[in-house]
């Protein structure tokens, strides 16, 4: 069984299923464990940022949604669905089988950022087009 550990504390690498930094004054780690999402805080950003790097090369395979990373287990469908009613962006839109606090969007100024983001997508899970 392979191991990670979240700030000295060791987990099997199969209990997480998705994780995010948020920085502000108060930074924090927040992860989902056995589908239970936990809120592990940071002194520093520096430690933060170390946290955060040490999951991403140790889940290669969890797709990054916004800010957060999830496993590929967890998305079931995703959909472009093109400008924004306001026009304010381009929207992805994802189906996962959990929901995530604010939404299972991703907002994009640009259409080329939204474009390269799609063609990431369907990189990564091998979508034939």
């Amino acid at each position: 069984m392979k191991w990670v550990i979240i700030k000295g504390v060791r987990y099997p690498m199969s209990v997480v299923s998705a994780f995010a930094a948020y920085y502000g004054n108060n930074p924090f780690l927040k992860i989902r464990i056995r589908n239970k999402y936990h809120i592990i805080s940071f002194d520093n950003f520096d430690y933060l940022n170390i946290q955060i790097r040490y999951l991403i090369n140790n889940y290669p395979d969890f797709v990054q949604i916004g800010n957060w990373y999830i496993s590929k287990k967890q998305v079931m469908s995703w959909g472009p669905k093109g400008q924004a009613v306001d026009g304010s962006g381009w929207v992805i839109s994802f189906t996962l089988s959990f929901g995530l606090e604010n939404s299972t969007q991703i907002k994009f100024d640009k259409e080329e950022e939204y474009q390269r983001a799609l063609d990431s997508l369907n990189e990564k899970f091998n979508v034939i087009l």
